[in-house]
């Protein structure tokens, strides 16, 4: 009888680190598969033929991806600074901490929330 690691998929691809390539390339795959089914069997009559409705239906989520990927990390570290100038959170409710036992009760906080 042979035994099977459960660790058979350690050599497999990175899927974290190569997202923005599977969100780009799933995103193609569902637009062909819509395009397709449009073309084959529409629903209704176009009023707007697709030369002027799919460049403005494209742009949409290029411009959300971009201004995503450009405002949420400096909006998150923008209301993680102001959120330590104002004191807000759990641990300044706890009241005055030293920083070894802060970082010790906020890693065993976020290990539980995850």
């Amino acid at each position: 009888m042979e035994v099977v690691s459960s660790n058979r998929y350690a050599r497999g691809v990175d899927v974290v680190a190569h997202e923005p390539t599977v969100r780009a390339a799933i995103f193609l795959a569902v637009f062909g598969l819509v395009a397709a089914s449009e073309a084959i069997a529409p629903r209704r009559a176009r009023g707007i033929g697709r030369r002027i409705r799919w460049p403005h239906n494209l742009a949409i989520p290029v411009l959300s991806t971009v201004l995503v990927r450009a405002l949420l990390p400096t909006t998150a570290i923008g209301v993680a600074l102001l959120a330590e100038e104002r004191r807000w959170g759990l641990l300044p409710a706890l009241g005055p901490l030293p920083s070894w036992l802060a970082v010790a009760v906020a890693v065993v906080v976020l290990d539980f929330a995850i």
